[in-house]
Protein backbone atom coordinates (compact mmCIF):
# COMPACT_ATOMS: atom_id res chain seq x y z
CA UNK A 1 0.00 0.00 0.00
CA UNK A 2 1.42 3.35 -1.04
CA UNK A 3 1.72 6.33 1.26
CA UNK A 4 -1.16 8.05 -0.56
CA UNK A 5 -3.43 5.10 0.06
CA UNK A 6 -2.46 5.04 3.74
CA UNK A 7 -3.28 8.75 4.11
CA UNK A 8 -6.66 8.30 2.46
CA UNK A 9 -7.46 5.41 4.78
CA UNK A 10 -6.50 7.45 7.87
CA UNK A 11 -8.65 10.36 6.67
CA UNK A 12 -11.59 8.00 6.21
CA UNK A 13 -11.17 6.59 9.74
CA UNK A 14 -10.97 10.10 11.22
CA UNK A 15 -14.17 11.11 9.45
CA UNK A 16 -15.95 8.02 10.75
CA UNK A 17 -14.78 8.72 14.32
CA UNK A 18 -15.89 12.35 14.05
CA UNK A 19 -19.30 11.20 12.86
CA UNK A 20 -19.62 8.76 15.78
CA UNK A 21 -18.47 11.43 18.24
CA UNK A 22 -21.03 13.91 16.89
CA UNK A 23 -23.79 11.33 17.19
CA UNK A 24 -22.74 10.60 20.78
CA UNK A 25 -22.70 14.29 21.67
CA UNK A 26 -26.19 14.74 20.26
CA UNK A 27 -27.44 11.79 22.35
CA UNK A 28 -25.90 13.29 25.48
CA UNK A 29 -27.50 16.67 24.74
CA UNK A 30 -30.93 15.01 24.39
CA UNK A 31 -30.55 13.18 27.70
CA UNK A 32 -29.42 16.33 29.47
CA UNK A 33 -32.45 18.20 28.14
CA UNK A 34 -34.79 15.44 29.30
CA UNK A 35 -33.20 15.41 32.77
CA UNK A 36 -33.54 19.17 32.98
CA UNK A 37 -37.26 18.93 32.21
CA UNK A 38 -37.73 16.27 34.88
CA UNK A 39 -36.03 18.43 37.49
CA UNK A 40 -38.09 21.46 36.49
CA UNK A 41 -41.33 19.46 36.64
CA UNK A 42 -40.44 18.07 40.04
CA UNK A 43 -39.67 21.55 41.31
CA UNK A 44 -42.88 23.07 39.99
CA UNK A 45 -45.22 20.14 40.70
CA UNK A 46 -47.63 20.86 43.60
CA UNK A 47 -46.87 19.04 46.83
CA UNK A 48 -49.83 16.75 47.66
CA UNK A 49 -49.20 17.30 51.39
CA UNK A 50 -47.96 20.87 51.73
CA UNK A 51 -46.86 22.05 55.15
CA UNK A 52 -49.11 24.89 56.33
CA UNK A 53 -47.39 28.23 56.71
CA UNK A 54 -48.56 31.23 58.75
CA UNK A 55 -49.69 32.97 55.56
CA UNK A 56 -52.02 30.03 54.73
CA UNK A 57 -53.83 29.97 58.08
CA UNK A 58 -57.39 31.23 58.20
CA UNK A 59 -57.97 34.58 59.88
CA UNK A 60 -61.01 33.40 61.84
CA UNK A 61 -61.63 29.99 63.40
CA UNK A 62 -65.41 30.34 63.10
CA UNK A 63 -65.61 28.18 59.99
CA UNK A 64 -64.16 25.27 61.98
CA UNK A 65 -65.54 26.11 65.44
CA UNK A 66 -69.10 27.36 64.88
CA UNK A 67 -69.87 27.63 68.62
CA UNK A 68 -68.96 30.46 70.98
CA UNK A 69 -67.61 29.31 74.34
CA UNK A 70 -69.73 30.74 77.13
CA UNK A 71 -69.96 30.19 80.87
CA UNK A 72 -73.74 29.88 80.74
CA UNK A 73 -74.04 27.74 77.60
CA UNK A 74 -72.52 24.48 78.95
CA UNK A 75 -70.65 23.98 75.69
CA UNK A 76 -67.03 23.70 76.84
CA UNK A 77 -66.65 20.02 75.79
CA UNK A 78 -68.05 20.71 72.32
CA UNK A 79 -65.94 23.86 71.89
CA UNK A 80 -62.76 22.11 73.07
CA UNK A 81 -63.21 19.14 70.72
CA UNK A 82 -63.92 21.34 67.69
CA UNK A 83 -60.96 23.59 68.52
CA UNK A 84 -58.54 20.67 68.87
CA UNK A 85 -59.71 19.25 65.53
CA UNK A 86 -59.03 22.63 63.88
CA UNK A 87 -55.58 22.84 65.48
CA UNK A 88 -54.79 19.32 64.31
CA UNK A 89 -55.75 20.32 60.77
CA UNK A 90 -53.01 22.97 60.79
CA UNK A 91 -50.47 21.07 62.91
CA UNK A 92 -50.74 23.51 65.83
CA UNK A 93 -52.00 21.22 68.60
CA UNK A 94 -48.75 21.42 70.58
CA UNK A 95 -49.42 25.12 71.22
CA UNK A 96 -52.18 24.24 73.72
CA UNK A 97 -51.66 20.60 74.76
CA UNK A 98 -48.76 18.17 74.93
CA UNK A 99 -45.37 18.40 76.56
CA UNK A 100 -43.71 21.73 77.20
CA UNK A 101 -40.50 20.22 75.81
CA UNK A 102 -42.06 20.43 72.34
CA UNK A 103 -41.65 24.22 72.49
CA UNK A 104 -38.55 25.28 70.48
CA UNK A 105 -35.73 27.25 72.02
CA UNK A 106 -36.42 30.28 69.83
CA UNK A 107 -39.73 31.81 70.93
CA UNK A 108 -38.86 35.41 70.12
CA UNK A 109 -41.69 37.58 68.72
CA UNK A 110 -40.26 37.27 65.21
CA UNK A 111 -39.82 33.47 65.24
CA UNK A 112 -42.07 31.09 63.31
CA UNK A 113 -43.23 29.53 66.58
CA UNK A 114 -44.29 32.91 67.97
CA UNK A 115 -46.23 33.77 64.80
CA UNK A 116 -48.05 30.45 65.04
CA UNK A 117 -48.76 31.04 68.73
CA UNK A 118 -50.21 34.48 68.01
CA UNK A 119 -52.46 32.83 65.41
CA UNK A 120 -53.76 30.25 67.92
CA UNK A 121 -54.20 32.96 70.54
CA UNK A 122 -56.26 35.10 68.17
CA UNK A 123 -58.41 32.06 67.35
CA UNK A 124 -59.08 31.46 71.05
CA UNK A 125 -59.95 35.10 71.72
CA UNK A 126 -62.22 35.14 68.66
CA UNK A 127 -64.23 32.07 69.68
CA UNK A 128 -65.19 32.91 73.27
CA UNK A 129 -67.83 35.24 74.69
CA UNK A 130 -66.98 38.82 75.66
CA UNK A 131 -67.61 37.89 79.30
CA UNK A 132 -64.98 35.15 79.16
CA UNK A 133 -62.62 37.38 77.23
CA UNK A 134 -62.72 39.94 80.02
CA UNK A 135 -61.96 37.26 82.61
CA UNK A 136 -59.05 35.38 81.03
CA UNK A 137 -57.40 37.89 78.69
CA UNK A 138 -53.90 38.82 79.87
CA UNK A 139 -51.30 40.83 77.90
CA UNK A 140 -48.20 38.84 77.03
CA UNK A 141 -49.83 35.45 77.53
CA UNK A 142 -49.14 32.47 75.31
CA UNK A 143 -51.87 30.35 73.76
CA UNK A 144 -51.16 27.54 76.24
CA UNK A 145 -51.53 29.87 79.24
CA UNK A 146 -54.91 31.10 78.04
CA UNK A 147 -55.99 27.54 77.17
CA UNK A 148 -55.04 26.35 80.68
CA UNK A 149 -56.86 29.32 82.22
CA UNK A 150 -60.05 28.36 80.39
CA UNK A 151 -59.67 24.73 81.47
CA UNK A 152 -59.27 25.76 85.10
CA UNK A 153 -62.22 28.14 84.88
CA UNK A 154 -64.58 25.47 83.59
CA UNK A 155 -63.31 22.81 85.99
CA UNK A 156 -63.50 24.92 89.18
CA UNK A 157 -66.32 24.23 91.65
CA UNK A 158 -67.05 20.94 89.92
CA UNK A 159 -69.35 19.53 92.57
CA UNK A 160 -71.65 22.52 92.84
CA UNK A 161 -71.82 22.90 89.06
CA UNK A 162 -72.46 19.17 88.67
CA UNK A 163 -75.46 19.38 91.02
CA UNK A 164 -77.00 22.29 89.12
CA UNK A 165 -76.44 20.75 85.68
CA UNK A 166 -77.68 17.32 86.79
CA UNK A 167 -80.89 18.86 88.12
CA UNK A 168 -81.55 20.52 84.76
CA UNK A 169 -80.63 17.35 82.89
CA UNK A 170 -83.07 15.15 84.78
CA UNK A 171 -85.92 17.66 85.02
CA UNK A 172 -86.19 19.11 81.51
CA UNK A 173 -89.43 18.05 79.76
CA UNK A 174 -89.93 18.36 76.03
CA UNK A 175 -92.71 20.92 76.38
CA UNK A 176 -93.23 22.74 73.09
CA UNK A 177 -89.73 21.97 71.81
CA UNK A 178 -89.26 19.94 68.65
CA UNK A 179 -87.69 16.51 69.01
CA UNK A 180 -84.46 17.82 67.51
CA UNK A 181 -84.22 20.74 69.93
CA UNK A 182 -85.20 18.58 72.89
CA UNK A 183 -82.58 15.89 72.16
CA UNK A 184 -79.92 18.53 71.50
CA UNK A 185 -80.62 20.25 74.79
CA UNK A 186 -80.35 17.06 76.84
CA UNK A 187 -77.17 16.10 74.96
CA UNK A 188 -75.65 19.48 75.84
CA UNK A 189 -76.42 18.86 79.51
CA UNK A 190 -74.78 15.42 79.26
CA UNK A 191 -71.69 17.01 77.69
CA UNK A 192 -71.59 19.63 80.43
CA UNK A 193 -71.66 16.87 83.06
CA UNK A 194 -68.63 15.30 81.38
CA UNK A 195 -66.85 18.66 81.76
CA UNK A 196 -67.30 18.51 85.53
CA UNK A 197 -66.26 14.89 85.86
CA UNK A 198 -69.72 13.32 85.95
CA UNK A 199 -70.07 11.40 82.68
CA UNK A 200 -73.53 10.20 81.66
CA UNK A 201 -73.86 6.79 80.04
CA UNK A 202 -75.60 6.51 76.68
CA UNK A 203 -78.32 4.36 78.26
CA UNK A 204 -79.03 6.95 80.97
CA UNK A 205 -79.23 9.65 78.31
CA UNK A 206 -81.77 7.60 76.33
CA UNK A 207 -83.92 6.93 79.41
CA UNK A 208 -83.87 10.61 80.36
CA UNK A 209 -84.96 11.57 76.84
CA UNK A 210 -87.84 9.09 76.92
CA UNK A 211 -88.97 10.16 80.37
CA UNK A 212 -89.44 13.80 79.35
CA UNK A 213 -91.26 13.18 76.05
CA UNK A 214 -94.68 14.63 75.33
CA UNK A 215 -97.74 12.40 75.52
CA UNK A 216 -97.92 12.19 71.73
CA UNK A 217 -94.83 9.94 71.92
CA UNK A 218 -96.10 7.83 74.84
CA UNK A 219 -96.22 4.65 72.73
CA UNK A 220 -92.52 5.00 71.88
CA UNK A 221 -91.73 5.78 75.49
CA UNK A 222 -93.21 2.39 76.39
CA UNK A 223 -91.88 0.50 73.37
CA UNK A 224 -88.23 1.56 72.96
CA UNK A 225 -86.90 0.50 76.41
CA UNK A 226 -87.83 -3.13 75.64
CA UNK A 227 -85.80 -3.30 72.47
CA UNK A 228 -82.89 -5.77 72.36
CA UNK A 229 -80.25 -4.54 72.03
CA UNK A 230 -81.13 -1.36 73.87
CA UNK A 231 -81.27 1.56 71.38
CA UNK A 232 -78.47 4.11 71.36
CA UNK A 233 -79.06 7.82 71.77
CA UNK A 234 -78.69 8.40 68.03
CA UNK A 235 -81.11 5.57 67.19
CA UNK A 236 -83.63 6.94 69.70
CA UNK A 237 -83.40 10.45 68.27
CA UNK A 238 -83.79 9.10 64.75
CA UNK A 239 -86.92 7.12 65.68
CA UNK A 240 -88.44 10.16 67.40
CA UNK A 241 -87.67 12.48 64.49
CA UNK A 242 -89.31 10.06 62.04
CA UNK A 243 -92.35 9.72 64.28
CA UNK A 244 -92.63 13.50 64.59
CA UNK A 245 -92.41 13.91 60.80
CA UNK A 246 -95.09 11.25 60.29
CA UNK A 247 -97.44 12.89 62.77
CA UNK A 248 -96.95 16.24 61.05
CA UNK A 249 -97.69 14.69 57.64
CA UNK A 250 -100.81 12.95 59.02
CA UNK A 251 -102.06 16.22 60.49
CA UNK A 252 -101.54 18.04 57.18
CA UNK A 253 -103.34 15.27 55.27
CA UNK A 254 -106.24 15.36 57.71
CA UNK A 255 -106.52 19.13 57.35
CA UNK A 256 -106.47 18.82 53.56
CA UNK A 257 -109.18 16.14 53.65
CA UNK A 258 -111.36 18.28 55.91
CA UNK A 259 -111.10 21.18 53.48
Amino acid sequence: MTSVDKLKKLEQELKERESLLQTRLEELDCRAAEMGKSVDNAATAPNPNPTPTPSSYIASIKSHVPVTLDLQASNYAKWRELFLVALGRYGLTNHVVGTVEATPSDTSPTSDWARDDYTVLSWIYGSISSELLGIIMAPGSTARQIWDALTSLFHDNKKSRALAIDAEFRNTPQGDMSVHDYCSKLKSFADALIDVGQPVSDETLVLTVLRGLNEQFSHLRSFLPYQVPFPTFLQTCSALVLEEAQKKADAENAAASAL
